[in-house]
């Protein structure tokens, strides 16, 4: 009966035995590297996730480098979801870190997305974000979904058309209007038929006195 304890209590021991060791990655895949843009994208905890199929259970590691190409822009992440092994809110074994920059060794924003911080948004200082998710050998969950986008004030440069233009040289040289020259033309025509009255009279008046 005693060999029955035994073999019973063995058996429970495993999982937590197994829990806590570091055993080789059964699953590692290579860094992905995504280019943000204004525009929301997203990415998941690994392949096949759908909010119900849980990540692999063998020490998985995933990371991504998040990069923009816009000036003076920063990375900003949000967790759509996020379910990972945890006790009680606490996780214990596996890990989501964030980092500001463009690996581990940049400043750490975040570890862990268990409890409270599910929800979490999050921006970088600049225009990359590292970020990287490592579990133990055992029990995995559902995983997580991130949206990412770049964010910043988006300019554009715009370009002002100058409408074609001509030039009256006459006006320009003396600094008068049509309307002017036109006024000063009738008046010389007028000045003139004046002055031709005035000699006509002047010459009927001379034939006459005769």
């Amino acid at each position: 009966m005693s060999y029955v304890y035994i073999y019973v209590f063995a058996f429970c021991s495993v999982p937590f035995i197994i829990d806590g060791a570091n055993f080789p990655a059964l699953y590692s895949s290579s860094l992905i590297t995504m280019t943000a843009t204004p525009l929301i994208q997203t990415f998941v905890s690994h392949p096949g996730y759908d909010g119900h199929i849980r990540y692999p259970d063998g020490n998985y590691t995933q990371d991504w480098y998040i990069r923009t190409n816009w000036i003076n822009h920063t990375i900003k992440i949000n967790f759509a979801t996020c379910f990972i092994e945890n006790s009680k809110g606490v996780c214990l074994f596996d890990y989501l870190f964030v980092f500001d920059g463009a690996n581990s060794s940049s400043p750490e924003m975040m570890k862990t997305c268990c409890g409270k911080t599910h929800s979490a948004t999050l921006e970088s200082s600049a225009g990359e974000m590292y970020i990287l998710f490592e579990t133990d050998n055992t029990v995995g969950d559902t995983g997580f979904e991130i949206e990412y986008w770049s964010n910043g004030i988006t300019t554009t440069t715009s370009t002002t058309t100058v409408a074609p233009f001509t030039v009256d040289v006459s006006d320009q040289e003396t600094g008068l209007t049509k309307g002017e020259i036109a006024g000063i033309v009738v008046g010389c025509i007028a000045s003139v038929a004046l002055i031709a009255v005035i000699c006509c009279i002047v010459i009927l008046k001379f034939i006459f006195s005769k």
